[in-house]
This record gives C-alpha cells, sequence and structure tokens, in this order.
C-alpha cells in the first residue's frame, strides 16, 4: 500500500500493485454517491447491478450497486485514461453497530472484499469480523502492529515515522531481508 494520498514522498519497493489509501476506502464500497442529477446509471444485465461512474475519494471509479439491494457488489478504480487498474468484489454484508442507534438504521459493511490489479496476478482480500462505531487507533500503531504480525521485511517505512515512533536516538526496529 502506498503510504501517501497522491504520491509517495518516498522510494516504494517493487510490490505486487500499489493501492493509495484513499483508493482503498473506495475499493471497500465506502464511497459516498454522487447527486443523482449529476451521473448517468445503467443496468448491468450480466452482473445483475446498476453501474455508475463517479470520482471516489482516491480517484475515478465505477460502481456496481446490487439490483435487489443497491449496495456496492464491484467497484473499479479507473486511470485517468478510464481503464480499470483494480477491482473489488464485496460480498457479505453486515450491519455496523453504531452506538446509541436503533438497529434498523444501521449502515452495511462489506465483511468479505476481494481486491485484484487487473495488470498481473496480485490480490488482497479482506476480511472483517465485526463491524462497529469503536474506533480503537491504538490497533493501527506501527510498533505494536510489527509485534503481532512479526512480519520478514518491512517496505516503505518513513524514516520520518520511524524516528517519531522511536525517537531520535532510538534504533530503529529490525527490517531482516528474506
Amino acid at each position: 500500500m502506498v503510504g501517501a494520498h497522491d504520491e509517495a514522498p518516498w522510494p516504494v519497493h517493487a510490490t505486487a500493485f500499489s493501492v493509495r489509501p484513499l483508493s482503498l476506502l473506495d475499493l471497500m464500497g465506502l464511497t459516498p454517491l454522487p447527486d443523482g442529477a449529476a451521473v448517468d446509471i445503467v443496468f448491468d444485465a450480466d452482473r445483475e447491478a446498476w453501474v455508475l461512474e463517479t470520482v471516489g475519494a482516491g480517484g475515478p471509479i465505477r460502481l456496481y450497486l446490487d439490483r435487489a439491494t443497491t449496495l456496492p457488489k464491484r467497484v473499479e478504480v479507473l486511470s485517468g485514461e478510464g481503464e480499470v487498474t483494480l477491482y473489488s468484489e464485496l460480498r457479505r454484508y453486515k450491519s455496523v453497530k453504531l452506538a446509541g442507534a436503533a438497529g434498523l438504521v444501521n449502515p452495511k459493511l462489506a465483511t468479505l472484499v476481494d481486491i485484484a490489479a487487473t495488470t498481473d496476478s496480485a490480490e488482497l482480500k479482506l476480511a472483517l469480523d465485526s463491524p462497529n462505531d469503536d474506533a480503537n487507533e491504538q490497533i493501527f500503531r506501527l510498533e505494536r502492529l510489527i509485534r503481532a504480525l512479526q512480519p520478514d521485511r518491512i517496505e516503505g517505512t518513513l524514516p520520518e515515522f520511524r524516528k517519531r515512533e522511536h525517537g531520535a536516538d532510538q534504533p530503529e526496529p529490525p527490517n531482516p531481508e528474506p
């Protein structure tokens, strides 16, 4: 994953594919729909879906909304030329539990998301367990993730971020080569 919204401010090592963070939101189906007057919507009979093109959080996208539920079932990230560069298939929707809200008004979130690049066979699979609105920022701290996941290699970590995490006088975490 590229760690900046526009361009990576540091060298990104060759990986299977890169996803801009805001495009990841789009690929998970978390894109607000535009005003209906500003968008053409067509029906794709093969996919049993309503299709619209819009600009998502990460750039231009094509959304496929399930005919019966109107929930996103496929999202395509488009290049400036309109070519599909990444796409996601969204399945197994669950209600997001919101504190203080009646159960009938809870939004739904896909808990199985398959993301793939069109240029090669790279795939990313996301599985979410129990979506809720309890934002626990601690689970995204780099140090905690390194301890929990014990990666063989860390690519594209900003030196400034490491300095902030470890302090100027402390050593960086190990980055073993495979």
